[in-house]
């Protein structure tokens, strides 16, 4: 490709590779002391990691006792779950018109359409529809959208 830099520029700080074994040995003994110091996380939080080596652990089912630990993927470390919630999903809407699903809800090629009813808005004569819950109402109610993508006006029956 090119030749290689050459000038000090290129050339490691003198004082670097310059550990004697029994300093390499002191400072593996001090990781080692520091790994055996730390407890598994009890606190439930949304990420736990390594005690041995600092990287995340995952989810994962024990096949003999059927229970839920956490194991690392870099090292033999596993702990058993404190919490069995691996995931939690906090949804902060109030519940009503589904205006989340409506708006893709159009583009959506799994989603029956029909072309028996013309659009309020634009007289387009196709409208993707569903059936979703309505607050207070216990049956579920059908919702239409324009297939317009310049309109895509949403009505329900």
């Amino acid at each position: 490709m090119g030749t290689p830099l050459q000038g000090p520029t290129c050339q490691a700080p003198q004082h670097l590779g310059r550990t004697s074994s029994r300093e390499a040995s002191t400072h593996a003994e001090e990781a080692a002391a520091r790994r055996r110091r730390r407890k598994p996380s009890t606190a439930m939080s949304s990420l736990k990691f390594c005690g041995e080596c600092n990287n995340m652990l995952y989810p994962r089912e024990d096949k003999e006792t059927h229970t839920l630990l956490y194991a690392c993927n870099s090292c033999d470390h596993q702990e058993p779950a404190t919490d069995t919630c691996v995931y939690k999903r906090v949804l902060r809407k109030p519940a009503g018109e589904p205006k989340d699903i409506l708006k893709d809800a159009a583009t959506d090629p799994t989603l029956p359409r029909t072309r028996s009813i013309k659009c309020y808005n634009c007289g387009h004569p196709e409208a993707a529809f569903f059936q979703a819950p309505t607050k207070g109402e216990r049956g579920l109610t059908l919702y239409f959208i324009c297939c317009n993508p310049s309109c895509g006006h949403r009505w329900r029956d």
